[in-house]
């Protein structure tokens, strides 16, 4: 059996995803700590080399600086199931937005940043195109993201 590394659901061990919160069961990606896992995959690179991708909420204009994390998990922090993301979107309007708990990833990857939805329930946009849920599209400057309703333009 295994338990999920973010929400602690429990799975038989030839489970690949989890079934409550979609979060990667494969042993290579559980089988450090996620604070262990971030760091690994940061020894290679220094925070000052990684590229930095800046995201304007359109309706209020603040901004999102993404540097220094190989990924990062778009979402709105849940307390009550002691459920954490790294970018919470409650403040740009998620809850009534529709974004979900867990609801994109954004990664960068041989200095090219990708998002990919999470099977979220009201759906990843990109440039206005309906993310396929676990399938990563890269991202390019002048691009907008809409997690449900809520838009994201990309620099």
């Amino acid at each position: 059996m295994a338990n999920c590394p973010i929400c602690g659901t429990l799975h038989m061990p030839s489970s690949r995803t989890c079934r409550v919160c979609g979060a990667s069961l494969l042993a290579s990606d559980i089988s450090k700590p996620p604070v262990e896992r971030a760091a690994a995959e940061l020894e290679p690179e220094t925070e000052l080399d990684m590229p930095v991708l800046m995201l304007t909420a359109v309706a209020s204009g603040q901004q999102l600086r993404l540097a220094g994390q190989p990924e990062y998990l778009l979402g709105r922090t849940d307390p009550e199931r002691s459920m954490q993301v790294d970018v919470d979107m409650s403040g740009f309007g998620g809850w009534e937005g529709g974004v979900s708990r867990r609801h994109a990833r954004i990664f960068c990857e041989g200095g090219q940043f990708f998002v990919e939805d999470l099977r979220s329930a009201n759906g990843t946009f990109l440039n206005e195109i309906r993310l396929e849920p676990g399938r990563a599209q890269p991202l390019q400057s002048g691009d907008t993201i809409k997690l449900g309703i809520v838009r994201l333009y990309v620099e």
